[in-house]
């Protein structure tokens, strides 16, 4: 039962890796719009095109597949060691780190590309990662000489540690080198213990790696934190690479020759290399695809060489703005468009119950003035007698009908003379903005009453006829600017 156990808990501390059928190296985009990406199979035997499927934006795409026979052997390694220089390792650990690593890098050919980057915590760019050569080399040397005046882990008392984020940022510039052939590998050097602000986790770590198809492998320096280590194993376990737990540096220096080992091993056979050219349908600074074979899917990327990417693909995020203001334009437009329709019912509606209430009025002035001429004929012969009428009380009172938009009144005609006007000094006062102040007046002159304009801005009218003077008869129809009048005797 014993034996078992161990073996579960060394698989667990160096992980148990599948073999790989397929890898990406290089990806050329010299000839852009057509991209060649050179494939590496584990498996033995000729492979053929109906093998392989090629996927971009979600969508299959042709492609020509021949066989490389650049290569005649296995290609060297990329192998890039990111060391952390934090709170946590400073002191024994970062030594350690540094020493282990510079006598790894004396192991190095001619044909191996090696680079070692660094992290702490975030910078005030909020950006983690510190690389010590900007491209890849063989130069062991300029290596082993940055490592030693370069990485330095400073007095932090909070003890922050970008972990996650400095091994996220660290996968970004092992994949933006394409022109490394082969596979590659990314080293962890660390105490394993994720202090940090950044949203980054390790499952973001773990999705980038397969994406880009670099496996991690990590060693742990072993801390008083015992649970430090299962961050790391769960994270080289997910990712086709190793994790190992160590606290000297000859225990970091042989993980690491394990881990180079890996990589020696996972290297192709001569002869089964393949190079696979498809024309590129995205025109970005970073655009993806995958290979299928036989069911594994691998991931890559292209650039658009500088100078060829289109106008949309470098500024898409204007489009992007443009589209955006765009549609709020179209919803303010809309939503006054709306407010306007809702004003223009609403005004519709007021002047069609101003319509209706004119037309009762004034079919109440048309039956009044029928009853008025109802009159038998000897008592309309008669002459209107205004003193008889205001005190005796025979035939009643003239009446004045009077309509203006929302305004309906009558006013009894019971002086010799009744002004009209808007003013509220007027007899017959007219809340109308088109009738004058003083627009006109009634006037008895030898019993018969008369209409006389008082030179008003928009005229008297009877019964359609302009006038200054003109005598009136029970019914006729007075206008004065937007206000209607009746007479009746």
């Amino acid at each position: 039962m014993k034996k078992i156990f161990s073996l579960i808990v060394v698989l667990a501390m160096f992980g148990y890796v599948s073999a790989q059928k397929i890898t990406i190296g290089n990806v050329d985009n010299t000839t852009y719009p057509k991209i060649n990406v050179s494939v590496t199979l584990t498996e033995k035997g000729e492979a053929q095109q109906g093998d392989f499927k090629l996927i971009e934006k979600e969508k299959e795409v042709p492609f020509t597949f021949a066989k490389d026979n650049s290569t005649s052997g296995p290609s060297g390694r990329n192998i890039c060691f990111l060391i952390e220089a934090s709170g946590y390792t400073r002191g024994a650990a970062i030594d350690q780190f540094k020493k282990a690593v510079s006598d790894a890098l004396g192991t190095i050919t001619e044909n191996d590309k090696v680079n070692v980057c660094y992290f702490g915590k975030a910078n005030s760019d909020g950006k983690t990662l510190n690389v010590l050569s900007a491209e890849f080399t063989s130069d062991k040397n300029i290596l082993v000489n940055e490592i030693k005046n370069k990485i330095v882990a400073a007095k932090d008392t909070n003890r922050i540690a970008d972990v996650f984020k400095g091994i996220y940022e660290c996968l970004d510039f092992f994949n933006s080198k394409q022109d490394l052939t082969g596979n590659k590998i990314l080293i962890v050097l660390s105490a394993a213990i994720n202090n940090s602000r950044s949203p980054i986790k390790a499952e973001d770590c773990i999705e980038k790696s397969s994406k880009f198809n670099i496996p991690i492998y990590t060693i742990t320096y072993r801390t008083s934190n015992k649970y430090a280590a299962d961050n790391f194993i769960r994270l080289s376990d997910k990712t086709n690479g190793k994790s190992a737990s160590a606290k000297s540096t000859s225990e970091i220096s042989s993980a690491i020759t394990g881990f180079m080992g890996a990589a020696d091993k996972a290297a192709a056979p001569a002869g089964n290399n393949y190079i696979i050219t498809f024309d590129a349908s995205q025109s970005g600074e970073s655009n993806g695809f995958d290979i299928l074979y036989k069911g594994e899917k691998v991931s890559g990327t292209y650039a658009v060489p500088e100078g060829q990417q289109s106008f949309i693909g470098k500024y898409w995020w204007l489009f992007l703005i443009g589209g955006v203001v765009i549609l709020a334009i179209i919803l303010v437009v809309v939503l006054m468009s709306a407010k306007g329709k809702k004003a223009k019912a609403e005004e519709n509606a007021r002047l069609k119950n101003l319509e209706e209430r004119n037309i009762q009025l004034q079919e109440q002035m048309r039956q009044s003035s029928n009853q008025r001429t109802m009159v038998p004929p000897t008592q309309e012969a008669q002459k209107f007698d205004l003193k008889r009428t205001q005190i005796g009380g025979g035939g009643g009172t003239p009446t004045l009908m009077v309509s203006a938009g929302s305004f309906a009144k009558n006013f009894p005609i019971n002086k010799m003379k009744m002004t009209i006007g808007r003013n509220a000094d007027n007899d017959v006062v007219i809340p109308e903005t088109t009738v004058s102040g003083s627009h006109a007046a009634i006037v008895n002159e030898g019993g018969n009453w008369f209409i006389v304009d008082n030179n008003s801005t928009n005229g008297t009218f009877v019964n359609g006829t302009k006038v200054s003077k003109q005598r009136l008869n029970s019914g006729d129809m007075i206008k004065l600017g937007g206000a209607n009048l009746k007479v009746v005797f």
